[in-house]
């Protein structure tokens, strides 16, 4: 208890000191309106923000921030259209949003911010498809559109979404097999098409991507795999 209560105490001087660097942010900018670089940090601090709320429960502060960063990226984004990383930043954001709304019960808006987001993270690959640090993110996207799509009874486009997701993380842990996580992340997808078809009633499939899931999972808790996977991919 002791523990919990610590890390609950740690978890709140966090989330104030970002709530600090925002006000330190906002004044800078009444002096100097416009300023790109505190508009940054205000933005950069608010999805931290937004993250952290939502993680303990305050779904209108996470709300609030989220919309508030998404406003100033999209104010540079209109300004710089061809810049990918504000691009990148807006996902984020949106990602934020979707999951935000999506506790707060508006299952539109969160399906339309998630949509969104991947129609961001499609276009980023299409630049470079075989850039891990776009393909990466699109995977994360799909895995939410598809817990979204469960959480709306549409067990299809569920399958469809981590179906997708799974492909892109197996074609990168194949590429870089001592990547851990790419690895990970297959056993992530598996895990989650597993409980798909147990929610179904497809007992033979879900034991079948839950078998696999936990194999991985298992070689990644060996020490020596886990030594041989501690890189990164050149």
């Amino acid at each position: 208890m002791a523990g919990d209560e610590s890390s609950r105490e740690h978890f709140e001087a966090v989330t104030r000191e970002c709530e600090q660097r925002v006000a330190v942010a906002r004044r800078l900018l009444a002096d100097r309106p416009g300023d790109r670089n505190a508009l940054d940090d205000i933005a950069w601090e608010l999805v931290i923000i937004g993250g952290r709320k939502l993680h303990g429960g305050e779904v209108a502060a996470a709300l609030a921030a989220y919309e508030e960063a998404l406003g100033i990226q999209r104010g540079f984004a209109a300004q710089e259209p061809t810049d990918l990383f504000l691009q990148r930043d807006i996902s984020m954001s949106l990602d934020g949003l979707g999951h935000a709304k999506r506790d707060a019960g508006d299952l539109d808006g969160a399906r339309k911010a998630l949509d969104e987001s991947l129609a961001i993270r499609r276009a980023l690959v299409d630049h470079d498809p075989d850039d891990e640090e776009w393909q990466k993110p699109l995977s994360w996207s799909l895995d939410y559109i598809g817990d979204l799509r469960l959480l709306e009874q549409d067990a299809e486009g569920a399958r469809t979404a981590y179906e997708e997701s799974l492909a892109i993380r197996r074609e990168f842990a194949a590429r870089y097999p001592d990547y851990r996580d790419w690895q990970w992340a297959v056993a992530a997808s598996l895990d989650r098409l597993g409980n798909l078809m147990r929610t179904i009633g497809n007992s033979q499939a879900a034991e079948r991507f839950l078998a696999h899931a936990s194999e991985i999972w298992r070689k990644l808790d060996d020490p020596d795999a886990r030594n041989k996977a501690s890189g990164s991919p050149g």
